[in-house]
C-alpha cells in the first residue's frame, strides 16, 4: 500500500556526524583548536629559529669587521712611519698595550673573542725600496669551537705614501 500523498511524512531524526555542528551552535570543536594550536606553534618555531640565525649572523659580522678594523688600524700606523723605521720583522704581535705599535688595534681587538693580532714585514720580491706588510686578526666564536680570522696586506715603498705625509 501507498500511503496517499495527503498523508503526514514522518521525518527522520537528524543524524550527529563527527565534526558538524547542530543548528544553532556555536563555538570550536576540539580538532579545530587542536589544529590551530599546532599550527601557531610550528609558526613560532620557525620564528624563533630565524631570530637565532640572524642574531648569530650579526654577531659573525661584527667580529670580521672588528678583525679588519684592528688591521687596517696597524696598517695605517705603519703607513705614517718613515720608510727606513718599516723594518723586515716576522710574527709580531700587536694590539696588547705594549710592543712597537703602542697597543694600535687594541680597542678592536679586546672586542673579539681572543683576539690576537700578528703582523710580518718583509722585502717584497727581495727588492729592498718595497716592503709588503701581512696583518692577521684571529679570534674564536663560540668560545674556542670556531676559530677564525682575517689577512690584510699591502706594499710599501720608499717614494710611497708613507714618505709623501712627513
Amino acid at each position: 500500500m501507498n500511503p496517499s500523498p495527503c498523508a503526514p511524512q514522518s521525518t527522520p531524526a537528524p543524524r550527529r556526524l563527527s565534526g558538524r555542528r547542530r543548528a544553532g551552535q556555536s563555538g570550536f570543536t576540539l580538532i579545530e583548536t587542536m589544529l590551530v594550536v599546532m599550527l601557531v606553534t610550528v609558526g613560532m618555531t620557525a620564528v624563533f629559529y630565524l631570530m637565532s640565525v640572524s642574531a648569530r649572523m650579526n654577531m659573525d659580522s661584527r667580529s670580521v669587521m672588528l678583525s679588519y678594523e684592528a688591521a687596517n688600524a696597524l696598517v695605517d700606523y705603519v703607513r705614517q712611519q718613515p720608510y727606513t723605521s718599516v723594518v723586515p720583522v716576522t710574527n709580531a704581535t700587536f694590539g696588547n698595550g705594549s710592543g712597537a705599535t703602542g697597543g694600535v688595534g687594541y680597542t678592536a681587538l679586546s672586542a673579539l673573542n681572543n683576539g690576537m693580532g700578528v703582523y710580518t714585514i718583509t722585502n717584497y720580491s727581495g727588492n729592498t725600496d718595497l716592503r709588503q706588510l701581512t696583518v692577521t686578526v684571529s679570534w674564536s666564536l663560540n668560545s674556542v669551537t670556531r676559530n677564525e680570522s682575517t689577512t690584510v696586506n699591502t706594499l710599501i715603498t720608499t717614494g710611497g705614501l708613507n714618505e709623501r705625509w712627513q
